[in-house]
């Protein structure tokens, strides 16, 4: 019984969320409702109206259909109503059907388009440490020797310093890399292929958020001795891991640093 049920309820929601929002099946539908309701009513009027005369129900029924047959006008009405209805419910299935058909296709043929060919990436023919040299040139101009800059002027510069394109393809010389700008922290090393401002003192910088303190850029007068020094603060953790504070400090004496991942 409680099986019935279900699939009846199953039955009832399809109903309701597939084909009764539907233009054609709304229409179809409405059709079949009101030729059962006619039929219905129609058989209420025979019954009541053999009960109140008091003859046969099959006599009634004969009467109400020799009626119709015996009546060309009501007949012609009929038929043209029908046929009306018939060519309306044949016009709006095949022009949704139509327009069902157009709309995938447009559909396709957009999704095809959308597919565009990836862009070529730029073609670097200079060293990485050159490059590197030449950017912080233009983020840090004029300046000689060792620099602090607040978080807020730091975010400023790097606007510059890690602006499109960084990721390249080289032309196979030697230190022509692809991905020029590089960044160290401890045994760990990556290269920096996206740059986005969270903040006025927020970056993410390859795949880590980091929220600046200070930074601190030497530029020399030797362009392969050209660093930058972030000096990020502390976050409180998101709750993803839950590190315990032995566990963090734990990191910090072996890597150096503690990141929001599963380091061993």
């Amino acid at each position: 019984m409680e099986d019935i049920k279900q699939k009846t309820i199953k039955l009832r929601d399809t109903f309701y969320q597939k084909y009764w929002p539907d233009p054609v099946w709304s229409k179809v539908i409405s059709a079949v409702i009101i030729t059962v309701v006619g039929s219905i009513l129609t058989t209420i009027y025979v019954i009541l109206k053999s009960l109140y005369d008091k003859v046969s129900f099959k006599s009634v029924a004969k009467q109400v259909i020799d009626y119709f047959k015996l009546t060309t006008e009501v007949n012609n009405l009929i038929l043209w109503l029908s046929l009306l209805i018939l060519a309306w419910v044949v016009y709006s299935f095949f022009k949704s059907f139509i327009k069902d058909v157009i709309n995938k296709i447009k559909t396709k043929t957009a999704a095809i388009e959308s597919v565009e060919e990836p862009n070529e990436l730029p073609t670097i023919t200079e060293h990485s440490t050159v490059f590197f040299s030449y950017r912080l040139a233009k983020a840090f101009p004029g300046q000689r020797g060792l620099m602090w800059y607040e978080a807020k002027t730091a975010v400023e510069r790097f606007k510059i310093l890690f602006q499109e394109p960084l990721r390249f393809k080289s032309e196979g010389h030697y230190g022509c890399m692809p991905d020029p700008i590089w960044w160290f922290r401890g045994g760990s090393a990556l290269f920096i292929d996206k740059f986005k401002v969270l903040s006025k003192t927020k970056v993410l910088m390859g795949w880590d958020e980091l929220e600046i303190k200070r930074v601190a850029v030497y530029i020399s007068d030797s362009y392969y001795k050209c660093f930058v020094y972030v000096e990020a603060k502390a976050e409180r953790q998101t709750g993803l891991y839950n590190f315990k504070p032995e566990d963090i400090k734990r990191h910090i004496n072996t890597f150096g640093y503690s990141l929001e991942i599963p380091l061993k």
